[in-house]
């Protein structure tokens, strides 16, 4: 007698999958655009990946919000309340921006904001720089339980120049100040000096070409 060779079947059987656990919310995470949302991730570098886009002045982008767990895992029954986002840097809010609610649904938050003061200008209207780094911040009570996670994270917003309309010449006379502030009324400030004529007297008179928001381009 011969032997013959046994015939097998390959069965593929699916491995059941151990269910994810949500733990309680932890913190909250701010993800600005040019950034991507990673669940699960063992640290913020993880959940939190990307460098943010650079911004023009008066061009709308949109930040997301999440609770997340210890794990990043976002907590969808943590809808908290009574928050508001601001734009702020190393020399506190932005002058042009007004605080927005953020509302939560299922744990997440998307906003859409708009940053106008790109250039930095000192006291004496000097300019220090041309491009500002700006960050989202929150504020509320909710932040004592639930701190913000993150918020070190900025983007840079630079002069939109032609955007919304035309471009801008500011002429700055002596006894006048002028530093960003989106309007002229509000970006040029001050008296100008009484103008001897004659006699030898020189005057100096600035004039700064800005974007629609009173922004210098550079």
């Amino acid at each position: 007698n011969s032997v013959g060779a046994s015939a097998y079947s390959t069965v593929a059987v699916a491995t059941p999958q151990a269910p994810i656990t949500i733990g309680p919310p932890a913190q909250i995470l701010t993800i600005l655009p040019g950034q991507s949302y990673t669940a699960g991730s063992a640290t913020l570098a993880a959940a939190v990946s990307g460098t943010p886009s650079p911004q023009l002045a008066g061009a709308q982008f949109t930040v997301e919000f999440r609770v997340v767990d210890s794990n990043f895992n976002t907590v969808a029954s943590s809808n908290p309340t009574g928050l508001q986002a601001m734009l702020t840097d190393s020399a506190g809010n932005d002058p042009n921006f007004i605080a927005q609610a953020v509302t939560f649904s299922n744990g997440v938050a998307s906003l859409a904001l708009t940053a106008y003061t790109a250039t930095a200008m000192d006291s004496a209207g000097g300019i220090t720089a041309y491009s500002r780094p700006w960050s989202v911040t929150l504020s509320g009570a909710s932040l004592q339980s639930l701190p913000q996670a993150g918020a070190s994270a900025s983007f840079l917003l630079s002069a939109n120049p032609g955007a919304s309309g035309t471009n801008r010449a500011v002429a700055v006379l002596p006894g006048q100040v002028f530093r960003n502030r989106k309007t002229l009324a509000a970006s040029l400030t001050g008296t100008p000096s009484p103008l001897v004529i004659g006699g030898g007297t020189s005057y100096t008179a600035k004039i700064f070409a800005t974007d629609p928001w009173y922004n210098v381009l550079n």
